[in-house]
């Protein structure tokens, strides 16, 4: 049996400002949800709870979930010395995190970058491969190399 990964890990410069809007805007659903916890209330009863669903279907989260189903990030952050690192040290949703960086870019002005790679455990064939986010207030491009290679291989280039 083989495993399969995808793994990314980039770090970002932010203004304390910047640093401090990710913070609240990735805790977001733990707030949420800590508060449901401490009032003994249903995450549907939360008066947040309609913001919480706008932001869970941003990302792609389609369950809302309940209480003891915590709503999560397929991928790591870290906050230190006025730097945000995102990571993956296995399986990432590297589509959330440029999510994510276009929010951000849009609400800074910066520009990002996250580039990805698939690995496999066991040399399989279409197992490895990778991509690239290039994210500015405008807009997001991408990169699949997966796709990149087929689209050659249709056009007789490769």
């Amino acid at each position: 049996m083989a495993d399969y990964y995808l793994m990314f890990s980039e770090v970002y410069k932010l203004s304390q400002e910047n640093l401090e809007w990710a913070n609240k805007h990735l805790s977001f659903p733990s707030k949420i949800e800590d508060e449901c916890e401490d009032q003994g209330i249903d995450i549907e009863d939360h008066p947040d709870y309609k913001d919480l669903q706008k932001y869970t279907e941003d990302y792609g989260i389609n369950d809302v979930g309940s209480i003891g189903d915590r709503i999560s990030f397929d991928y790591e952050v870290d906050f230190k010395n006025g730097e945000l690192w995102i990571y993956s040290e296995g399986y990432g949703d590297v589509d959330q995190a440029a999510i994510f960086l276009a929010k951000l870019a849009r609400k800074s002005g910066g520009r990002y970058h996250i580039s990805w790679s698939t690995t496999c455990s066991k040399p399989r064939p279409d197992s490895f491969y990778g991509g690239a986010f290039w994210i500015t207030p405008e807009g997001v491009e991408s990169i699949n190399t997966c796709d990149w290679i087929e689209k050659k291989k249709k056009n007789n280039l490769l």
